[in-house]
């Protein structure tokens, strides 16, 4: 594998004030996102995968003190924070996640998920942020990323703030134990976030 970069804006045309993402296959699949970064190595191969969250099963009664301390987060006054949500398998972590999602959608926040790469997800992800409050991206499994991979993911095009300067921004990284956070919270010290970290108790 070569080094990774980003391939740029996709092709977009205006077609009557709309945007239409045209994308060309010659072999295998491919992927286009509008509104954000698409990290891939040489071969073409995304590192991750960004898609617009699906509607899931929320619990709002769900580990309410916990739901509470993730709804307080994203209330902060923190242009850009990070935090990691971690406890064994098992813990309701997810669901969690689903939840504040859930929330979030509802309040006009954008809410994206990222997954690793190769991976499938739709066509012509549109994530652009319009006039969302702001934007919230959730990664699970955060533990099983390289810390290069998630330290390269802060930096996508999804997170620029707009000339208003009105949008936050949110992370949430999920993982089993703590282990990987040192590691990464230094790693993005340059990008200057709001950091934390928050246990669930089995």
């Amino acid at each position: 594998m070569t080094d990774p970069a980003s391939d740029g804006d996709p092709e977009l045309t205006d077609a009557q004030g709309k945007f239409e993402q045209r994308i060309h296959v010659e072999n295998g699949a491919a992927y286009g996102v509008i509104g954000a970064d698409l990290h891939v190595w040489g071969d073409g191969t995304p590192l991750y995968l960004l898609e617009n969250w699906r509607n899931q099963a929320a619990d709002p009664t769900c580990r309410i003190s916990d739901l509470g301390s993730l709804r307080q987060w994203r209330r902060d006054n923190a242009s850009l924070a990070v935090r990691w949500l971690y406890g064994p398998p098992g813990t309701g972590k997810t669901r969690l996640a689903d939840t504040l999602a859930g929330e979030s959608s509802a309040d006009n926040w954008k809410v994206v998920v990222a997954t690793p790469g190769p991976g499938t997800v739709p066509e012509g992800q549109d994530l652009r942020l319009g006039k969302a409050d702001g934007i919230i991206l959730i990664v699970d499994r955060a533990d099983h990323w390289p810390a290069s991979y998630l330290a390269l993911l802060l930096t996508n095009a999804l997170f620029r703030r707009r000339p208003d300067g009105r949008t936050r921004t949110r992370i949430l990284l999920i993982g089993t134990t703590a282990d990987d956070w040192p590691g990464l919270r230094h790693k993005l010290s340059g990008e200057q976030p709001a950091t934390s970290s928050q246990r669930l108790e089995p």
